[in-house]
Order: C-alpha cells, then sequence, then structure tokens
C-alpha cells in the first residue's frame, strides 16, 4: 500500500472498492461502505459521496468490477502559518452481502475491509509536494538505505551499528538501545529541537574524535536518530549514535530523506521506521 498520494491537491481522496452493499435481492451481490469522521482541526467535518452504496446482480458485477466514492475533505483557506494544517481524519469501513435463492440466511461480512484516511492543509513547499493532500495512515513508511549504494555506504553502515550493534557507537554506555526499527522515529519540524539535536551530536564528536575531527571538510558528524527525528541526540535518552563520516554521503543521505518526507507526506510528529538493506 502506498502511505501518500501526492497528486491529490484537491483535497479529495477516490476509494476503489469491489462491491458494495445495498438491498439484497436473488441472486444479488453488495457491499456498503460507510464514513466515521474524526476532526482534528477547526474546519468542517469530510463530505462523503451522495451515495456510500450499490447493490446489483452478478452479472452488473462482473461487467462492472469496479465502484469509486470520493470523500472531500475541508478546505477553510490557509491556515498553516497559524499553525493550524486542517488536519481530519476519516475511516471508510466495507461491508458485504451476498443473497440467492435458496440461501438462508444470506451471506454477510461486516467490516470486511477498513481504510484509515488523514487529509491536511500543511501549505509550506519546504516540507510537502503540495498544500493539500492525503495519505493512508495503515500504510507503515520505511526510510531505506542500502550497504552496497557507495553514495551513501557509510550513513548505511552507521544505521546499521547504531540499530544492531550499538556498543560499537558513542556516547558508549551498558545496555544501550537506538530506536528506529522496533519503536519508530517521529519527525520533527521544530528547528530550535533539531539544532538542539545537532549541537548534540556534534559534541559527541568532538568529545570522542577530537576538535578537529573535521579539518579540512571533509568530514561532517552524523548522528542517528536523524536531527530532524523527536529522538535525536538533543532527545537528553543518549540513545543515539554520532560519528564523523565521509561529508558527500551524509549530505546525500539528507537530500534522500528530504525526499522521502515529502513522498510520503510525513508532517511533524508522524511515524516512521528505518531499515538497512544489503
Amino acid at each position: 500500500m502506498q502511505r501518500a498520494p501526492v497528486d491529490t491537491d484537491v483535497m479529495a481522496h477516490e476509494v476503489a472498492a469491489g462491491e458494495a452493499q445495498g438491498e439484497f435481492g436473488p441472486d444479488r451481490i453488495g457491499q456498503g461502505s460507510f464514513g466515521k469522521f474524526r476532526n482534528t482541526s477547526n474546519s468542517s467535518e469530510v463530505t462523503p459521496p451522495p451515495s456510500e452504496r450499490r447493490s446489483g446482480k452478478l452479472t452488473l458485477w462482473e461487467t462492472q468490477p469496479e465502484w469509486s466514492l470520493t470523500y472531500i475533505a475541508p478546505d477553510d483557506g490557509p491556515q498553516f502559518e497559524s499553525g493550524d494544517f486542517q488536519l481530519v481524519s476519516d475511516m471508510v469501513s466495507l461491508d458485504m452481502g451476498v443473497s440467492s435463492p435458496g440461501a438462508t440466511p444470506p451471506y454477510s461480512a461486516i467490516g470486511e475491509a477498513n481504510i484509515n484516511a488523514r487529509y491536511d492543509y500543511r501549505g509550506s513547499s519546504n516540507y510537502v509536494p503540495t498544500p493539500k493532500g492525503t495519505v493512508f495512515q495503515d500504510a507503515q513508511p520505511y526510510f531505506s538505505l542500502s550497504l552496497n549504494d557507495p553514495a551513501v555506504n557509510e550513513q548505511a553502515q552507521h544505521m546499521r551499528d547504531a540499530l544492531e550493534r550499538p556498543y560499537l557507537t558513542f556516547p558508549s554506555w551498558v545496555g544501550k538501545t537506538v530506536p528506529g526499527t522496533s519503536e519508530p522515529l517521529h519527525r520533527t519540524t521544530d528547528e530550535t529541537q533539531r539544532d538542539r539535536n545537532r549541537e548534540k551530536a556534534i559534541s559527541t564528536c568532538r568529545d570522542v574524535w577530537g576538535s578537529d575531527y573535521g579539518s579540512g571538510n571533509t568530514l561532517h558528524c552524523d548522528e542517528f536518530p536523524f536531527a530532524t527525528t523527536m529522538e535525536g541526540a538533543g532527545a537528553g535518552t543518549d540513545r543515539f549514535s554520532a560519528r564523523p563520516i565521509d561529508r558527500s554521503d551524509n549530505e546525500e543521505a539528507g537530500r534522500r530523506q528530504n525526499t522521502f518526507y515529502k513522498s510520503n507526506r510525513i508532517l511533524h510528529g508522524d511515524a516512521f521506521r528505518v531499515e538497512v538493506t544489503s
């Protein structure tokens, strides 16, 4: 499942379903779609489609197997500069029923499938590719780097050491663990928190490798979890790793991370996990 269909500039989300429920008669199949909306903003509720039911004979489903529903999120105009991103979540639950002559009672499946969507009006292009958008909240986003990719292999190795061999990383302490896999990371767009993360990581690099570790500007102090996460070096838990790595490697990994955030529409506080492949 793709998390973020980022082309939803009109804040509309189409749900393609196989069948839909209605009134059942002989040899009929159908499925019901019911929207349950939770408003987490000052904006109004999601607007459902005029009809959320469909029913027909099997021959109709064979010739018209797809069914689309459009749910439209509210748009109260740009509010993001005041911190209101018009975040709205809704759940669409699908029920299915089948009936035929001699079948008693008719087959019924309640909650056959559920789709949880979140709509937003984030606005700023610095964080998302389009001002408005929709994501599937049940899709777990993963930021992945490969040890075999020469452009980012040092960053990938640092991530693997931090996650799987934290005893090889600094700061060093008995029983150290680092979040990012079983424990998700959470993005932060708070500049103060990001600066605090970077300052703590750089301080660790200087303490371990000396104040001139970056002489010649060929090395950067890399940190994991990333400075753009709430679990970064400045979180106060010491559950992080900092080490000097190649400057170009560090910069390329940062560019890929920003692309990951945008393409998956990961907002402030949104969770994600990481993986390192070979």
